[in-house]
């Protein structure tokens, strides 16, 4: 482990530093979608696409984030989470590598799948790792520089593709994510990982080592509950066959289990808000977006460029506001905020076709007030209510579980975007994803707690009908001995 030098609130900083360079990849791939597809349109490049092809190449990384859902579960359960950061980190840097050298379309297609499961498996794992080895009173702060650095990428990619080909910029892509390969070698495990593997000492070792001394009471109720899977895993009965009777009673057994369901169901709809609150869309079609609503006249460039610089100033000053405001009241305000700015520029959209009005500059004011209640609200909140929601006796399933729902929606919304925009407009689009908007806060208004300086345990313990109840002198001498 790294910064042996430095006190508890730095060795957090150099954990959340590792996997929030790895997340910044989601900003650096969607982001390289909306410069990469203009230049390959253009019949002088070296590799030519038409539309179908243009939307695969933006719809393509959600159908790996699929798969990199599927399989993080299990990677990040049996190698640890560090391992399972390794893997995802390897993958993009491979894969940002064969982009520079790409020649066909071909290649390009099977690079961004690849891409997109490495962004399934660091999506799920970006929070879970900051959500375990953070205090509570700067988990919220250190959760929202994902967003925070995913808006890093997308304007790092965004300002050197307006000046340098596509390939220039892949180039500088695969040196930052082979730097963060170097610098995630020095990270420690997650101690709430080392304790579910019955490694004690070990956990109780990293947990200070990371907060000091002064959060010892969290880190045994963490190993207390780790005690109890332990002892109903090693119960288990040798045989095959009443292995896989006791597989499917203790699977009904789990879906009733409100720690489980519960989260789930949150998180399914948070990652809805997410998806539909228009990042996605104005990150990897920008320009497209940006000549619709401003003209084509408007200098590309610098529009674009100042989108990508709003939405970086916004994060971080969310990161600060987190750390003073309720989650749930910040989430319900701002997506209110969000609602009626996508409702705003539709309805100027129309105006704008029917040649009842048009202004330009309004027209751009009103995509910097979308992004803006996008970077302040969906975009960061996400990621930190999914830091906090799940139970650590199913954090690696659930994480997977809701994670899947992301990628269908990403694909869903990045591949059907072309269409509604040729069929329905983008004020029939944004119209839309208002809708859904209000369907999802409804939902999160009913069901979606306030996490804000609670330990992940609390958090669990709120969803269940009472505390967890925990046979500590039992349980004591089996957890001291390891």
């Amino acid at each position: 482990m790294a910064c042996y030098g430095f006190g508890p609130f730095c060795r957090q900083c150099f954990v959340v530093i590792g996997v929030s360079i790895n997340l910044s990849q989601y900003g650096m791939v969607f982001g390289f979608t909306g410069l990469l597809l203009p230049q390959l349109q253009d019949p002088a490049s070296s590799v030519t696409i038409d539309q179908g092809g243009a939307s695969w190449i933006a719809a393509l990384p959600s159908l790996g984030l699929l798969v990199g859902n599927m399989i993080i579960p299990t990677i990040m359960g049996n190698l640890g989470r560090k391992r399972a950061n390794i893997i995802s980190i390897t993958i993009m840097t491979v894969c940002w590598s064969c982009i520079i050298i790409a020649n066909n379309l071909t290649t390009i297609l099977i690079v961004r799948f690849f891409q997109g499961v490495s962004l399934g498996m660091v999506n799920s794992l970006s929070p879970i790792v900051i959500g375990e080895c953070t205090s509570p009173k700067n988990r919220g702060a250190f959760l929202t520089t994902l967003s925070l650095v995913l808006s890093i990428g997308t304007l790092l990619v965004h300002t050197a593709a307006s000046f340098l080909s596509w390939r220039e910029t892949a180039t500088i892509c695969t040196a930052i994510t082979a730097f963060n390969l170097v610098l995630i070698l020095f990270a420690p495990e997650s101690p709430s990982w080392l304790a579910v593997k019955g490694r004690y000492n070990e956990a109780r070792n990293v947990f200070r080592w990371l907060r000091g001394n002064n959060e010892d009471e969290e880190i045994e109720r963490i190993i207390e509950a780790s005690v109890v899977t332990l002892r109903e895993t090693n119960a288990k009965s040798n045989s095959f066959v009443l292995n896989i009777k006791r597989t499917i009673i203790d699977f009904h057994r789990t879906m009733k289990e409100e720690s489980f369901y519960k989260p789930i169901l949150i998180a399914v709809h948070v990652y809805t808000l997410g998806t539909f609150s228009g990042v996605n869309i104005l990150t990897s079609y920008v320009i497209l977006i940006t000549k619709e609503i401003a003209g084509s006249e408007i200098n590309m460039p610098i529009a674009v460029i100042t989108l990508a610089v709003q939405r970086l100033i916004t994060n971080a000053v969310a990161v600060v506001l987190i750390k003073k405001v309720k989650r749930r009241t910040t989430l319900i305000l701002t997506t209110i905020m969000n609602i009626a700015s996508l409702f705003a520029v539709a309805g100027y959209d129309l105006a704008k076709t029917c040649n009842l009005f048009e202004n330009s500059l309004l027209g751009f004011l009103l995509l910097h007030i979308l992004m803006f209640s996008i970077s302040l609200g969906a975009l960061p909140l996400t990621f930190i209510i999914i830091g906090e929601l799940f139970s650590l006796k199913y954090r690696s399933i659930s994480a997977g579980l809701s994670s899947t729902s992301l990628s269908v929606l990403f694909f869903v919304t990045l591949k059907t975007f072309p269409y509604l925009f040729d069929n329905v407009g983008l004020y029939g689009t944004f119209f839309l994803y208002g809708c859904v908007l209000v369907y999802c806060l409804i939902v999160l208004w009913a069901f979606l707690p306030e996490t804000k300086d609670k330990t992940l345990q609390e958090i669990e313990e709120g969803f269940k009908n009472k505390p967890q109840n925990v046979e500590l002198k039992v349980l004591r001498p089996l957890m001291d001995s390891k």
